[in-house]
């Protein structure tokens, strides 16, 4: 088998780097924080707002550890090797991508200091006053998420912008239950919730999640901000509009003489009036006032810092030349990508600039043989299959706009081209968005060409992120089931980026709805390729668990019996690592496998779950505030109710059975020391209803697991086998202990004396 080591990606960079920005995954906090705070009216990634988070549990999935009993039919073994370095490959990309995070108080502290407040803001601030609730609504740049923060910060009297915010998960799944703010929001916190990008289709399901977020926040000392979607108001209940205050776009000159002052020396810095007269006297500044306010806000500070820069600079001049550059650096370059391909005929250099902006920073090699798997998979009519038909494909990349150097690694002159040109790709040709994926699984190819792990998982990140902003989510996922299917171990890097950005992307930065959703649809397939279910429960483990636990949780749960013992052994070990770490995560997964749902139902590994979580060392064991499981009611009765599925999924008992009974016994006596303790009584009373379970729990305590039935019974120095035993002979054949056979342990036939007894 070949060695993953091998394939492992190096970190790759980010596909662009925008001047503007500096290199690398700055956390959004901080390039807001620094540069006079511009990003105060609308913070960068005001439209991607995953980059700040809360409530998140961090917990991550066990490595494999045994191995579960059972139908052995795995078509794939695992190496150690490949097992560890799926994880170490999961890690390398969670560090690649941006992981959701609290707001920093400094960040608020630089947003307070140059925030606008907008008309009505008084009004929102009596509202979550009042209510610990405010609702507000509007379009994207008009700085409303900047309100909803300085609101949820300023509330309860606390000093505006010191206080530390959370977001809470946009998205929830009955899995959640119960509704995962009522976990996540702690006493005395401030949080954020923005569901901007929610679906209209979905109203509904916000007026019944905003009613229950009313109902949390009641009475306590908890402040909540919700964002939602534009023109959403109308759906919703006559008391939650009661919610939404009157909120008009703040004034754009202020905003930008606000960041202007913080950005300059106090002695040059200009005031409103000033500002006023210099936007009517240019012309070039025109169309500022249609900007977003955080574009508004970036020319602020771009134009102070060429002040600084140019000494004896008039402030007019830097605004248009802040302005121009600005526009420049957020152009999508559609019309530039039209002019360009006007005159394509044959569609030739729209297939090349789609080949180069999906592998740019690949080997130009790399592109010309992919640009001829593309126009296969397109149905595309070359002039001519042959290499030398149409030579000078040097020329060609620089007619499209790639660097003409001696760099084999292509690149294209302006920044950004690239995903715009991706962009245009999948918004101009909405017919070819199936050839895409047709294309992409061809890769990588043809055979005998080297593809290197880092390209082929840029590319498949790529593809990911066009699948999604095309409302294509599964081309992505069909694409990492097909690689890993005809690709195997190979395959891993590329479809660890893929599922990673998948998981990430969206609504709040942690969306990945339909991601979540095929996972599970796979955990629920026991015949599903190892290679691709160990990485869904490292992924749900590291990544899903984070903002859904349950969810996590449900899916881990479900690869359990999964046919691969490897893969059900470690999504086991997952489940118990996790639900040991929280109660609430302890009393979900025991409910769950008790309840045993048609993923899990009848298979071993449920019934191994159950008993992991059973142990009598961690029955016992007490959490911070003192609790323990055995003292709880309510896992009592879960507690009897999964030894009944236990026993009765395998009638007559199986050696796996008879294993995990007194693997239990022996953990008993190991936590709680010699003799009767109150487990062993638990035992039988969840079964004294039942004669024929009682019967069989019989059968296993008198026997060995690795021998015949009739053998002498397994030595008993603690005397709970022993002690057992009678109890259930008692509630067999009555109090008179004199009653029972004196027959060997191991066999549950009554004696003709105790058969006579009874039809007395």
């Amino acid at each position: 088998m070949t060695d993953i080591r091998s394939l492992m990606p190096g970190a790759s960079p980010a596909d662009e780097t925008l001047p503007h920005e500096p290199p690398g995954n700055v956390p959004p906090d901080e390039k807001a924080a620094g540069a006079g705070a511009a990003a105060a009216a609308e913070p960068p990634g005001a439209g991607n707002t995953g980059n700040v988070s809360g409530a998140g549990k961090s917990g991550g999935a066990g490595n494999v550890g045994g191995s579960v009993s059972g139908d052995n039919r795995a078509q794939t073994h695992l190496g150690n090797g490949d097992i560890k370095n799926i994880v170490n490959l999961i890690d390398l990309a969670k560090k690649r991508v941006r992981r959701p995070e609290a707001i920093s108080g400094a960040t608020l502290r630089e947003l307070s200091g140059v925030f606008v407040r907008p008309t009505g803001f008084a009004d929102a601030a009596e509202k979550i006053e009042k209510h610990r609730l405010v609702l507000l609504s509007g379009s994207p740049g008009d700085g409303i998420h900047a309100a909803a923060w300085m609101l949820v910060a300023g509330a309860g009297g606390a000093r505006a912008g010191t206080e530390r915010i959370e977001r809470i998960p946009a998205d929830v799944e009955a899995d959640d239950e119960p509704d995962i703010p009522q976990k996540a929001l702690d006493d005395q916190a401030r949080y954020l919730l923005d569901l901007s990008e929610l679906m209209p289709s979905r109203s509904e399901e916000l007026a019944k999640r905003l009613e229950a977020l009313r109902d949390v926040v009641a009475g306590s000392a908890r402040y909540l901000a919700v964002i939602l979607p534009a023109d959403s108001v109308r759906w919703l209940p006559a008391e939650l509009r009661r919610l939404v205050p009157e909120m008009s776009r703040p004034d754009w000159r202020a905003v930008l003489q606000s960041h202007l002052a913080v950005s300059m020396q106090p002695s040059a810095q200009p005031d409103l009036a000033t500002i006023v007269k210099i936007i009517e006297k240019s012309a070039d500044l025109a169309d500022l006032g249609a900007a977003t306010l955080y574009q508004v806000s970036r020319v602020a500070v771009a134009s102070a810092k060429l002040l600084g820069m140019r000494p004896g600079a008039a402030l007019p001049d830097c605004l248009r030349l802040a302005w121009r550059e600005v526009k420049r650096q957020d152009s999508d370059y559609g019309k530039e990508i039209d002019c360009l391909l006007e005159n394509d005929r044959t569609g030739m250099n729209a297939l090349l600039l789609i080949t180069a902006a999906m592998l740019e920073d690949a080997d130009r090699d790399l592109v010309f043989v992919a640009q001829r798997e593309l126009a296969r998979a397109g149905e595309f009519r070359l002039p001519d299959d042959h290499a030398l038909t149409r030579p000078g494909f040097l020329a060609r990349l620089g007619e499209i706009g790639v660097v003409r150097d001696e760099q084999r690694p292509i690149r294209f002159e302006k920044t950004g081209f690239g995903v715009a040109a991706r962009h245009y790709a999948w918004d101009n040709y909405p017919t070819l968005r199936p050839a895409f994926l047709d294309w992409a699984e061809r890769l990588p190819s043809p055979p005998g060409i080297f593809w290197p792990n880092d390209v082929l998982t840029r590319f498949a990140e790529r593809f990911t992120e066009e699948s999604l902003r095309s409302d294509r989510a599964d081309d992505a996922l069909d694409l990492a089931y097909h690689w890993i299917g005809r690709r195997r171990v190979a395959a891993i890097p590329a479809c660890l980026g893929l599922l990673t950005k998948g998981l990430e992307e969206g609504a709040e930065g942690t969306g990945g709805r339909k991601f979540r959703q095929r996972i599970r649809a796979w955990s629920e397939d026991h015949r599903l390729d190892a290679y691709l279910a160990r990485m869904c429960i490292e992924l749900s483990g590291k990544i899903i668990y984070d903002i859904y636990p349950f969810q996590a949780l449900t899916r881990l749960h479900n690869f359990a019996a999964h046919e691969n013992p490897q893969v059900a052994s470690a999504a086991i070990d997952a489940v118990e690592t996790l639900a040991s770490a929280d109660r609430d995560n302890y009393r979900y997964v025991l409910g769950r496998s008790v309840r045993a749902p048609y993923a899990v139902r009848g298979s071993t590994g449920n019934a191994e779950v159950f008993l992991r979580l059973v142990s009598a060392s961690r029955l016992y064991a007490r959490d911070a505030v003192g609790w323990r499981p055995v003292d709880d009611p309510e896992c009592g009765e879960l507690f009897r109710g999964g030894w009944i599925l236990v026993l009765e999924a395998d009638a007559p008992p199986s050696k796996e059975t008879i294993g995990l009974v007194h693997l239990w016994l022996d953990d008993v006596v190991q936590a709680v020391g010699r003799g009767p303790t109150i487990l062993p009584d638990l035992l039988v009373d969840a079964l004294r209803e039942r004669f024929d379970l009682l019967s069989s729990l019989r059968a296993i305590l008198g026997r060995w697991v690795d021998r015949p039935l009739g053998d002498p019974m397994a030595p008993d120095q603690a005397a709970v086998r022993t002690y057992l035993l009678d109890r259930i002979d008692k509630e067999l054949f009555g109090e008179d202990v004199g009653l029972r056979p004196p027959s060997s342990p191991g066999d549950t036939q009554p004696s003709p004396a105790a058969g006579r007894e009874e039809q007395r």
